[in-house]
């Protein structure tokens, strides 16, 4: 009775590691099954590949990419072991092209912004867990250029100052966690902090 019992526990946990088989919606491939060529076209059968695929692991979702003529083109996602997205991109024929969205694995905004042919442009907002704003950027051919604003996660401004070609520039205001009052001043060079004064 006893090795009855454990043959069945075996035999069930056995089942349980086994790869869950996920039946895909029709129009959609394996993205495994896709074969990239040396000229960076995606192709299924030989054939430069137009339609979705996604990828599947224990039965939930891993990835997921829109195609046109062999080139990524639409939205294309990761996601979270527990099947929540990870990271979405926008595509145009082969370049991230488009809004970009990060999250934390409980499904909260972590990140968004803009790229154009793969270059962060405008402005980019980053969030804690919480929901709270963390940090306002703006960027310019994939540098941080202008105002540039930094938060505490109790939703308090930590800091704000200037970019210029990338790199921290000026006078930058640092605030109190607590009252949200003027902390002090950091000097920057070039992106090097030079001096810092207490208020």
């Amino acid at each position: 009775m006893k090795n009855l019992y454990l043959i069945i526990t075996l035999t069930l946990f056995i089942s349980c590691k086994q790869e869950k088989k996920v039946t895909l919606q029709k129009d959609v491939v394996d993205c495994n099954n896709l074969a990239q060529n040396n000229t960076g076209t995606w192709l299924l059968d030989d054939k430069p590949y137009t339609g979705i695929c996604e990828s599947y692991e224990n039965g939930i979702i891993q990835s997921y990419a829109e195609f046109k003529d062999g080139l990524i083109n639409g939205k294309m996602k990761y996601f979270f072991p527990n099947g929540k997205v990870e990271e979405e991109v926008e595509w145009t024929n082969g370049i991230a092209n488009g809004k970009v969205k990060y999250f934390y694995e409980n499904g909260q905004l972590a990140e968004e912004g803009q790229v154009t042919n793969e270059s962060k442009e405008g402005t980019w907002k980053s969030y804690y867990p919480n929901g709270h704003l963390k940090n306002l950027e703006n960027w310019k051919n994939n540098q941080m250029q202008d105002s540039v604003f930094s938060y505490f996660e109790n939703g308090n401004l930590h800091s704000k100052g200037v970019f210029v070609n990338g790199k921290e520039d000026g006078r930058w205001v640092m605030y109190d966690s607590i009252s949200g009052k003027i902390d002090g001043y950091l000097y920057y060079e070039n992106g090097k902090a030079v001096k810092a004064e207490k208020k």
